[in-house]
């Protein structure tokens, strides 16, 4: 009947079914056309958002930014990246399977990822913007004379409950992100994003507690920072030259004032027993503030620390915040320069220890009594230009550069923290490892090696060290090491090693580096370590404090940590004048290697002493003549066998080897 119809109306079948097949097409164009607006208008006004978000943050005061515009700007990014989302998101598998395109291939299949990831990442910026940044931005431009500090933890705490959500956001977008393989092109501003990411979830952490850290809700809280000097090197980063408290009330910050360790020595305080090292070469009598770093577990010495501390002076601490003059550096070069009254020129990164030791020595016209009361002065007049720099001129602060030698000097060991009243601010230190513990584990190989100057004397501002760590796994019944430190003096040569605690003629910081070092080492090895053999050092005894030799034997000690822990290190008495070499031979327990299936695995953690910069070192391990398979990532693998990795050791490493047998 429809045949009839149309034959009947003059229209041929053909003519019919082209007219409904251009209906279709002109149906399908036209519903592609509103799909692709639907896309191109959010994707535009997404590109014209992301470029006012990039200006405003290069500016420079960031407490000039208009919080209107930021609001509307934060909000107008999460409603665009929604719509893209919802108008591609049907597209998505069609994406995955694109990676076979010439050059936008693998950029199109991760398409998707990276749209979930910044679906996230908008979400918190959203929220973020709009409960903390713009508020904070509104209260600061209408009364600029307040507290930052203090406005930030009210703000905080107004809008505490967004900030979970906003921080599982950026773990989610950091999933979808480390998904994405993208194109060369993009790898790279992926990288830098993904590398801010664990940085944004730092800051949101640290915002959650900053209101308890600062007292807010009516505590007092007293922080001790510990000034740590590593040219007198110790084991958390070197002999205590000052302290200061850092006193917060009701989220105000009253003070910061510091203090030389040495006005901290109070003879009605309780007397405690000092470390035996501390004891037999220095003749110390109790055990005082300036040398209450002893063990190289940060958590330790920080109760050490805090123990020494409120006995002598009856404050009680919240915390410990040790640092050395490394983090120091990287701090004012990241706000400097600064200018100070007492130096000539503008002080930097570049200069600061010169400025430092310069203010420490003496001007010939001061009486000696007057410079020994005043020679640490300097360190309260420098850290009130940081602070000066930080609260009120802020707008000269770089901040990422800021946060980026911070988390350096965080995650090198050159700033230490510890609390003893906050569980909240303990859990995120201690995720990030900067509480510095001891790290020998029950399970494969570890080496920390601690060099400690018991010599009164700077010489570490020269004195080179290098170390090798050459393992044995020939034999698999039986497995050793062999240790060797090898110390440089270079301006120790021809000088008359005499232990005593003196300043010297001129009482210059010059004069106190060219002397001899005097090196208590210590190695803590894997527990269940054998000691087998070690090179002699004896020392006659005109030459020491104590007027008693040292017959030079490498000796095992004990020592127990805060949390219950016992470890045995390795001890060794050096004399460095200009050069010396040290080596350790023991075996291994059997746990350093383990086996599963056929395969074996090495792994070993070296761990960096606080305070030194950074470590020359070569591991070299020996394999079965008959292994195969090897896999040691990043390591030169000879064809005897042998795996070798030279590197500067800057912070703790992780080694790791696996291989199977013929």
């Amino acid at each position: 009947m429809i045949t009839l119809g149309l034959m009947q109306s003059g229209l041929s079948m053909n003519t019919f079914y082209k007219r409904w097949l251009l209906i279709i097409l002109l149906i399908f164009v036209l519903g592609i056309g509103y799909k692709a607006v639907r896309i191109i208008v959010p994707a535009y006004s997404l590109w014209r958002d992301t470029q006012t978000l990039q200006n405003l943050a290069d500016t420079q005061d960031f407490t000039s930014i208009d919080p209107e515009k930021l609001d509307k700007t934060a909000q107008s990014v999460h409603k665009n990246t929604r719509e893209l989302h919802t108008q591609l998101k049907s597209f998505f598998p069609l994406f995955r399977r694109l990676d076979w395109i010439p050059v936008l291939g693998d950029d199109l299949a991760a398409a998707p990822d990276l749209l979930e990831a910044g679906l996230l990442l908008s979400e918190s910026g959203a929220v973020l913007s709009e409960q903390i940044a713009a508020p904070i931005l509104r209260e600061w431009q209408a009364d600029s004379s307040q507290e930052l500090l203090l406005l930030v933890a009210q703000t905080v705490d107004d809008s505490r409950q967004e900030l979970p959500t906003a921080r599982a956001n950026l773990w989610s977008a950091e999933y979808f992100l480390n998904n994405a393989d993208v194109s060369g092109r993009l790898r790279d501003p992926l990288q830098r994003l993904q590398k801010r990411l664990p940085d944004a979830r730092l800051v949101l952490d640290a915002l959650s507690q900053l209101p308890n850290i600062i007292g807010l809700y009516g505590e007092e809280r007293n922080y001790l920072l510990v000034l740590q000097n590593e040219d007198e090197l110790r084991a958390t980063g070197g002999f205590i030259s000052a302290v200061g408290v850092a006193r917060f009330q009701n989220g105000h910050l009253d003070s910061i004032t510091f203090e030389d360790s040495y006005t901290l020595d109070k003879p009605d305080a309780p007397l405690l027993t000092p470390p035996a090292p501390l004891q037999e070469f220095m003749l110390a009598e109790t055990w005082v503030l300036r040398d209450a770093n002893w063990s190289p577990d940060a958590p330790t010495a920080a109760r050490d620390i805090q123990k020494i501390y409120e006995s002598n002076t009856g404050e009680k601490l919240d915390g410990v915040i040790m640092l050395n003059q490394e983090a120091v550096v990287r701090l004012v070069d990241a706000i400097g320069p600064l200018t100070l009254p007492d130096f000539p020129e503008p002080i930097t990164g570049a200069n600061l220890r010169n400025y430092m030791r310069r203010a420490y020595s003496p001007d010939e016209s001061v009486p000696l009594e007057e410079w020994w009361l005043d020679r640490k002065q300097f360190i309260q007049v420098l850290f009130d230009a940081i602070m000066q720099r930080i609260q009120v001129e802020y707008s000269q602060v770089d901040m990422v550069h800021l946060m980026d030698n911070l988390r350096s000097a965080l995650d090198e060991g050159h700033i230490i923290l510890n609390t003893f009243t906050l569980p909240g601010v303990q859990v995120i230190i201690e995720g990030r490892g900067w509480h510095r513990p001891l790290l020998q584990a029950g399970t494969g190989d570890y080496l920390m090696v601690v060099n400690s100057n018991l010599g009164f004397n700077k010489v570490n501002a020269v004195v080179q060290h290098q170390m090798e760590y050459h393992v044995s796994l020939t034999n698999l019944e039986n497995l050793f090491t062999r240790l060797s430190l090898f110390y440089t003096h270079p301006q120790g040569e021809g000088v008359d090693c005499i232990h005593e605690a003196r300043y010297g003629d001129t009482l210059s910081y010059e004069e106190m580096i060219s002397r001899c070092y005097w090196n208590y080492v210590r190695v803590y090895p894997s527990s269940g370590s054998q000691l087998i053999e070690s090179s002699l050092h004896p020392i006659a005894g005109e030459r020491l404090l104590s007027s008693e030799g040292w017959d030079g034997r490498a000796e095992r000690s004990q020592e127990i940590l805060w949390d219950g822990r016992i470890v045995q290190p390795i001890t060794q008495f050096l004399l460095v004048s200009d050069s010396e070499t040290a080596s350790f031979t023991y075996g291994l327990p059997q746990k350093v290697l383990s086996q599963e299936d056929g395969v074996y695995a090495y792994h070993l953690i070296i761990q960096k002493q606080d305070g030194v910069v950074s470590t020359p070192t070569v591991v070299i391990v020996d394999l079965p003549l008959n292994a195969v398979k090897i896999h040691a990532p990043f390591a030169v693998i000879s064809e005897n066998k042998v795996v070798r990795w030279e590197l500067d050791l800057r912070q703790d490493t992780e080694f790791f080897i696996e291989f199977e047998l013929e």
